[in-house]
Parts: C-alpha cells; structure tokens; sequence
C-alpha cells in the first residue's frame, strides 16, 4: 500500500486539530466559549498555537507560509466557534 506525503499530512493535520480543538479546550473554555468572547479568543488563541507549532514540525521550511495559514485559520475558526457555540448555547440553554 502506498500512502503519499500528502496523505499523510492530512492525516496528521486532522489529527492535530483535534489535539488543538478537543484535547486542548478544559471544560470551563467549552462552556464558557458560548457566553464569553474572551473565552472563545483564549480557546482559539490555544487551537491557533498549539495546531501551528506542531504542523511547524513537519512542514519547517515553509515555515511562513504557515502563518499565514495560521492566521486565516485563527480568523475561521474564530467565526465557526462563535456561530456554533452561540448556537448550541441557544438550542440547549434550559432558560429558553
């Protein structure tokens, strides 16, 4: 079986983010995401840095190129989190 480079930096790139996302995120950030901007900056701020550390492992020569990478998936992820926290927040909060 032959797996090519690229698959396996998907794999590993899907794996880490959900080390970052998952992992990464105590329970008082996953709660506190939907009702705190703060909080959803810090738990994006940790998925950003602890997802572009490690992919600056493996992809160490383009190196720049990964911040910029990482800067438009801090901005993407950011908007998602606050869409579905707030979402989630909304449908599930036993106040409604």
């Amino acid at each position: 079986m032959d797996v090519s480079m690229t698959t396996l930096h998907l794999l590993f790139l899907m794996f880490m983010h959900w080390v970052a996302d998952f992992l990464c995120q105590p329970q008082w950030m996953a709660l506190g995401k939907s009702r705190s901007l703060k909080t959803l900056t810090i738990h994006v701020i940790v998925y950003t840095l602890v997802l572009a550390f490690s992919l600056g492992f493996v992809f160490a020569p383009e190196w720049h190129n990964l911040w910029w990478f990482a800067i438009v998936n801090f901005a993407l992820h950011w908007v998602i989190d606050l869409v579905t926290s707030r979402l989630n927040h909304f449908f599930h909060n036993d106040n409604n």
